[in-house]
């Protein structure tokens, strides 16, 4: 599961190039961006020559430690590359990812001595209750919308205030997407999504799939690895992948258009499995 290499299944934006680093802005300076709001959710981005290259959604597992939980093809990605974490109002040097799972899930963290703890909001909570078909629950990510797409929308200043590209007409939005699961248990085998390498190819996992109550517009790239919620805003799934929507045929009078809906979410259970590392249970 790696975008660009993987095709449209995938949730990352990645931009083949980009200009040469212009002046760092103040933002950059001082490591912070204008978010006035407090959540959970985390934006991580990798760069290229100073400009965002590869990004994912992530979410505050552990607040005491700093530990967030993201989609693993995004640390693998990564390739030992730094990365950089949004998260509330300011940015901080993201920690090398683990990924002890088979499933599209990853650690990643922040240094202990670089935040204050009364700056963060309280981690989320994972699921005990057990989730039903038809079921409402909320996708929260954090990630770029085109310009006619922002209205009304609770905008995040990455890339008009840290990065001061505002005249690339993108920016990143707060999304809290309804939706209603549709499967409990869909099986996909990796060699069925397109880039898996062949060594996993052979492996088969269970997601959670959900349909969205509106048509996203767009690509849902840069929700991967953020976390889906039930009514007690408790995750019940990270968002992994989706099924691709877009134009389907580009020639007269034959455009059709399929709406982007469906995610595929790795279920709660398999987080649960490394155990105290990912414990809310701290002080909060």
């Amino acid at each position: 599961m790696r975008f660009c290499r993987l095709g449209l299944i995938l949730f990352f934006v990645l931009s083949a190039c980009h200009p040469a680093p212009s002046e760092p802005s103040e933002y950059q300076k001082n490591s912070f961006y204008p978010q006035d709001f407090k959540t959970p959710v985390s934006v991580l981005v990798q760069e290229r020559n100073g400009q965002p290259f590869y990004m994912a959604s992530g979410f505050l597992t552990n607040k005491e430690q700093g530990i967030f939980v993201t989609a693993k093809h995004f640390v693998d990605h990564l390739g030992g590359s730094d990365f950089k974490m949004f998260f509330n109002g300011k940015v901080y040097d993201g920690l090398a990812g683990v990924t002890p799972f088979t499933s599209d899930l990853a650690l990643t963290g922040i240094e202990v001595s670089k935040f204050n703890l009364t700056d963060f909001p309280m981690a989320l909570s994972l699921a005990e209750s057990q989730l039903k078909v038809g079921d409402k629950v909320r996708v929260l990510g954090i990630h770029p919308h085109p310009l006619a797409l922002q209205v009304d929308k609770v905008l995040v200043g990455i890339f008009g205030g840290y990065y001061n590209k505002s005249e690339t007409k993108r920016e990143f939005v707060f999304d809290q997407l309804e939706a209603r699961v549709s499967n409990l248990a869909l099986e996909i085998k990796n060699k069925d999504i397109e880039g898996t390498l062949e060594e996993t190819g052979f492996i088969s996992n269970t997601y959670i799939e959900i349909i969205t109550a509106e048509d996203h517009q767009f690509s849902f790239a840069g929700l991967s690895g953020g976390p889906v919620i039930n009514e007690k805003s408790e995750v019940i799934g990270v968002v992994s992948h989706g099924q691709t929507g877009g134009r389907q045929s580009f020639v007269e009078p034959f455009n059709t258009y399929k709406p982007w809906k469906i995610l595929r979410l790795v279920p709660v259970n398999e987080l649960k499995k490394i155990g105290d590392s990912i414990s809310t249970n701290h002080k909060q």
